[in-house]
């Protein structure tokens, strides 16, 4: 097996390269077995801007590690999917508030109608930052989608 260095540098390698199925090769890394280079890969995905990254970022948002969350939500974000919409919605019950708030930034820029009620619902978070977030991104949907 190869070392999660040699790894992760076949994932920047890919991604600098950026040819065809570029995207496809990186997306084999989410399922590693060391979180760096998940991390690696979300972040590589996202980078590459290929809408078929999508899938593997969004099973990277059920990560056990938050860095890979992270990185899958920055991916998605970087795409702009709304396909990722579902998923996202789903973190906004995380622990962790920073990836609450890396949901709503995602949500803020691929969110429909049918995220303002999860979203409106943060605003009895503990952590203000949280609340703030939920109240700037209702404000873009609604003036997206002329709601």
């Amino acid at each position: 097996m190869e070392s999660v260095q040699s790894r992760i540098l076949s994932i920047h390698k890919t991604e600098k390269e950026r040819g065809p199925g570029a995207a496809e090769v990186v997306s084999r890394y989410i399922s590693d077995s060391h979180p760096l280079v998940r991390r690696e890969a979300a972040i590589a995905l996202g980078k590459l801007k290929d809408p078929s990254g999508i899938t593997p970022l969004i099973n990277a948002l059920s990560d056990d590690d938050r860095s890979v969350r992270d990185a899958a939500l920055a991916g998605i974000l970087r795409i702009g999917s709304q396909s990722a919409e579902l998923p996202v919605i789903g973190l906004l019950h995380d622990p962790d508030p920073g990836i609450r708030i890396g949901a709503l930034c995602v949500l803020s820029r691929i969110g429909t109608g049918q995220s303002i009620g999860p979203v409106a619902r943060m605003s009895d978070d503990l952590f203000s930052d949280v609340r703030e977030e939920a109240d700037r991104t209702i404000s873009l949907i609604r003036k997206r989608h002329r709601l």
